[in-house]
């Protein structure tokens, strides 16, 4: 029996939650008792007012260089007048707001045309649930391919995904976000965040001379990243199917709202010959797009190419506009859809399907406002500089080596992953130190980067500093909407753990094996 959204009533029939799954439930009942995330964030940007009075004028030098920073304190009257000032910049400058409010313009249309719920009735109603999630998972771990529009789209597609399947949305959306956000080493390709890595480590390379002749490269951490994504996406789909799906939808906390009407007509009935028309023709202009944006990008010298390098990564006129291309990726066939089976008459139908689109992220727009405050704050007092540079120094000073040395710098930077979100912000403070102190271990640059990059992962869905956390928040809460942060943070803890064992384990391996971590990079100097 289907609920109104499509996936089944969860009553009786579900077995007794283990001691685990009641803790899951625990966490979620009290986490929702905690108050709106913009309240949250209004709090934190209270308590961060007065810890940064009583933490100014604490001097630290960045390693690496002659500079200094100090803490500052947000109750000046200057920082006071800057804060109220850039509030407005605060907020529309946040990526996560960029982001979704583009690309939404063309799921909106894909989904509101019927395309989302057609290709779902041809390619899902057959599949089996494992299989569903095995895909889900793969595609969301390979997302940091495309960049920061993965957070929108991927998730996006899993909630249809799960509900024209008959399953819980909120499910789908739970596990795309955990692999998109949290599968930062895992990939079948190397991609631009992987480039901006390696520029810093590079750049650290010439501090010892030990380091200043290592070939590094994009790529040295290619195999690591792509061993990675096959071995941890069954991991992710037992954390989702086993622990998560049985929590979620054995219990009534996680149904969603009776009059919210997403895909309430979408039984994976046969399609109509219409529908099988629209899919073709959806499919041609797709698959046109693509090898248009192929023949503008592959070529040398091509309109999409770097005009000075020559290069796509890291930075290319193609990896500038991923988003507008990720939203005519959707636009297109979705009008194309659209017109075909007769849901789009007008260019009004288009608008109008955008605004529905809009409006249904108001929750996430909320909440995005005050995120985007309390980030700028954080960034303010350089208090985040402080806990990264003293954290460092004291992995350091205890001169940890072989598997302790690995065990302990992933936990750390896990740890510090909780304060710091920004990959690049957080391996440009630590780079300067870290990378020279494991050549004077014997070890490479290219581990001291694959290491750093699992540390970076694991706790990055379980932040509330992630820009990722409302974009999700946004989308739950289309289907649910009293979904709070208990929700989501009780849904991420299980695969936070299981991420932490597997790349924990999976670079001792790497490290005992001496296994190859990319073309020409090994464990050791």
């Amino acid at each position: 029996m289907l609920n109104k959204v499509g996936y089944p009533k969860t009553t009786n029939n579900v077995l007794k939650p283990s001691k685990f799954q009641k803790v899951i439930l625990s966490a979620e009942r009290l986490g929702n008792k905690i108050p709106h995330p913009l309240t949250i964030f209004i709090i934190l940007i209270a308590i961060l007012f007065i810890i940064s009075h009583f933490t100014q004028g604490i001097v630290v030098k960045l390693p690496g260089t002659d500079d200094e920073i100090i803490t500052q304190s947000l109750l000046k009257a200057d920082f006071v007048r800057s804060f109220l000032k850039n509030i407005p910049k605060n907020f529309v400058d946040f990526p996560a707001l960029r982001y979704a409010l583009v690309i939404i313009l063309g799921t909106a249309v894909c989904e509101y045309s019927g395309l989302f719920n057609a290709v779902m009735k041809r390619f899902v109603a057959n599949a089996s649930n494992t299989l569903i999630a095995t895909i889900v998972v793969f595609l969301s771990l390979n997302g940091n391919l495309i960049g920061d529009s993965a957070f929108v789209f991927i998730p996006t597609l899993a909630g249809v995904v799960y509900a024209a399947k008959g399953r819980n949305p909120i499910l789908g959306i739970a596990t795309s976000y955990a692999c998109v956000n949290g599968g930062h080493s895992a990939a079948i390709m190397f991609g631009s965040s992987d480039a901006i890595l390696y520029g810093i480590t590079e750049s650290v390379m010439q501090l010892l001379p030990i380091t200043q002749n290592y070939s590094a490269h994009v790529a040295m951490n290619w195999y690591f990243l792509a061993v990675s994504a096959i071995l941890l996406t069954p991991v992710a789909v037992y954390v989702s199917e086993k622990i998560i799906a049985p929590i979620v939808e054995g219990s009534d906390v996680f149904n969603v709202d009776k009059d919210i009407d997403y895909y309430a007509e979408a039984g994976l009935s046969e399609l109509e010959p219409i529908e099988h028309k629209g899919l073709k023709y959806a499919g041609i202009s797709l698959l046109t797009y693509i090898i248009i944006i192929l023949v503008l990008t592959i070529p040398q010298g091509a309109f999409f190419r770097n005009t000075d390098t020559g290069n796509i990564l890291p930075k290319s006129p193609f990896m500038d506009s991923i988003v507008m291309l990720m939203t005519f990726l959707f636009l297109i066939p979705g009008i194309t859809y659209g017109i075909t089976v007769g849901k789009i008459k007008k260019d009004r139908d288009v608008a109008n399907y955008m605004v529905k689109g809009i409006t249904s992220m108001a929750g996430f727009i909320v909440i995005v406002f005050g995120a985007s405050q309390f980030v700028a704050c954080f960034k303010d007092t350089n208090l985040a500089t402080l806990i990264a540079i003293r954290g460092t120094e004291f992995i350091k000073a205890i001169n940890l080596k072989d598997v302790p040395l690995v065990i302990v710098f992933i936990l750390f930077m896990s740890f510090l992953n909780l304060f710091v979100v920004s990959a690049s912000a957080k391996w440009a403070m630590v780079a300067p130190i870290f990378v020279p102190m494991f050549a004077l271990l014997g070890y490479s640059p290219a581990f001291a980067q694959a290491l750093y990059n699992v540390g970076n992962s694991c706790t990055n869905i379980i932040t509330p500093l992630s820009s990722g956390l409302a974009i999700v928040l946004g989308m739950m809460s289309r289907y649910k909407k009293d979904t709070g942060l208990g929700t989501l943070i009780s849904l991420m803890i299980p695969f936070s753990i299981a991420f932490l064992f597997f790349w924990t384990a999976l670079s001792i391996i790497f490290l005992l094996f001496n296994l190859p971590l990319g073309p020409n990079a090994g464990i050791y100097l």
